[in-house]
């Protein structure tokens, strides 16, 4: 299937198709849908699906991705648009890898499951990221969520001098700095902060 829009916002709903073709925004704000019991794959040029759906995107700037009652993973990266997923039953994984440019935004919502997890990783050079009880952003990219909502959140480093900066966070999180002289900054409202080799308390 080859689907081409016109030059007003176009919404692509594929939630049925699992199959390969092309999809191409005509200029508006552009968006592909999918609602599946399957694991997704997103970037700027493509979306793909485990049933079988492979699509090859141009023009398009905002994706909404449902999964179903099991457990479903979501994988973006190379991703600058706007990207809303939603993984509903199941235990449900996250993974978004920044590009260190761009504006891409990524909003996580998933109410149900008992282990939901999100994890974020930054690009080989240094990376200075910010975690909140709402959000991992780095510059203007952003992974939103509930804070509620996700049973684990991990944000890894990789190469580059990393910094992470705490902010306002009351949940557990995993830092991994990867090589480089990584750093963690942490600003809270509490009384007492206790640091080891593995830990911030």
């Amino acid at each position: 299937a080859d689907l081409t829009g016109g030059g007003s916002a176009n919404s692509f709903t594929v939630s049925g198709w699992s199959g390969s073709g092309t999809v191409t925004g005509g200029g508006g704000a552009d968006v592909i849908a999918a609602s599946k019991d399957e694991d997704f794959t997103l970037t700027d040029s493509a979306l793909t699906s485990t049933d079988g759906m492979s699509l090859t995107l141009a023009g398009i700037g905002g994706a909404d991705l449902t999964g179903g009652g099991g457990a479903n993973s979501f994988t973006v990266s190379g991703w600058t648009g706007t990207a809303n997923l939603a993984g509903l039953g199941g235990d449900d994984s996250y993974a978004v890898t920044f590009t260190g440019a761009g504006t891409g935004t990524v909003t996580v919502v998933d109410a149900a499951g008992a282990a939901d997890a999100v994890t974020v990783d930054g690009t080989g050079v240094a990376d200075a990221f910010v975690l909140t009880d709402a959000a991992v952003s780095l510059g203007t990219e952003v992974v939103n969520y509930t804070n509620a909502q996700i049973e684990a959140l991990a944000v890894n480093g990789l190469g580059g001098d990393d910094s992470f900066t705490v902010t306002g966070l009351t949940r557990a999180a995993v830092l991994a700095g990867g090589l480089g002289s990584d750093s963690v900054v942490a600003v809270n409202d509490v009384a007492t902060f206790t640091l080891t080799d593995t830990t911030l308390d």
